[in-house]
């Protein structure tokens, strides 16, 4: 009777490891995607799947953390990639192009046609 438990216990186990990995899927999500320099973004990880994260977030910086914070400092349009793997080695990437748009403050300007009080 012991073996047979043991038999069932090895076959779920080796079922759930089989059907617990397939392909990751590496989506996410950003707290903001526009706003004036500097522009401070926390983008969350909504993929399927993964163990393992790096980011880009188009300005030279990067991230392995699952749901990492980012500064832009420069005005301009950003595009964030993550690639994610599983504990198996599966991979998979996706791509938000010119997803994050930042702006620079604006110059406030007057004229008046008459300088008298």
């Amino acid at each position: 009777m012991r073996n047979a438990k043991l038999l069932v216990l090895n076959i779920v186990l080796l079922f759930g490891v089989v059907k617990g990995y397939g392909t990751p899927t590496a989506s996410f999500t950003a707290d903001q995607t526009s706003g004036c320099a500097p522009f401070a973004v926390t983008f969350t990880s909504t993929s399927t799947g993964a163990t393992t994260y790096y980011w880009t977030f188009g300005n030279g910086n990067s991230s392995t953390l699952p749901n990492p914070s980012n500064t832009y400092t420069s005005p301009g349009q950003y595009t964030v990639t993550l690639a994610v793997s599983d504990a198996t080695g599966n991979t998979n990437t996706t791509t938000y192009t010119n997803y994050i748009n930042v702006v620079d403050y604006p110059n406030a300007g007057f004229y008046s046609s008459s300088t008298a009080a």
